[in-house]
């Protein structure tokens, strides 16, 4: 099953039929639920699905380090691997890693002032130029 195929059959598509645009250009969407309710795994599908359109996905992370969110990508990607026998998973893999970026911060540390300095010296320094940007873990109710 190639990239393509891949999307076609993505479960984003009950959410809106174009998966791939749930948002236009410059728009601002929230997931808000308890704890365990899959806002990061359904943050996974999102950057996934981008991922394999070629988009570059910027990953904000607020209290997991680097380590244990590659680990729930390549969760993710391996359970949808197996899900439809794909046989080329480490093929794909490599094809997403160069358009995917992780950042994390300590919720303590996290500001939007900070958060912008760091995206302008990755764009600015020509390290990575982000498409779609998600940030997991921000309390909204208490900010």
């Amino acid at each position: 099953m190639s990239e393509n195929n891949l999307i076609l059959k993505n479960p984003l598509k009950f959410v809106k039929e174009d998966a791939g645009h749930l948002l236009g250009d410059g728009q601002f969407g929230a997931i808000l639920a308890r704890a365990g309710e899959g806002k990061t795994s359904f943050l996974m599908h999102l950057a996934l699905d981008n991922l394999l359109r070629g988009k570059n996905v910027l990953h904000i992370c607020l209290r997991q380090p680097i380590k244990k969110v590659c680990l729930w990508y390549e969760e993710v990607l391996l359970r949808i691997s197996d899900q439809y026998e794909l046989n080329n998973t480490n093929v794909m893999w490599e094809m997403i890693l160069p358009h995917r970026f992780i950042m994390t911060f300590n919720i303590e540390d996290f500001s939007v002032k900070r958060l912008e300095e760091r995206l302008n010296d990755l764009t600015e320094q020509g390290i990575f130029f982000p498409q779609v940007v998600l940030l997991d873990g921000l309390p909204f109710d208490k900010t």
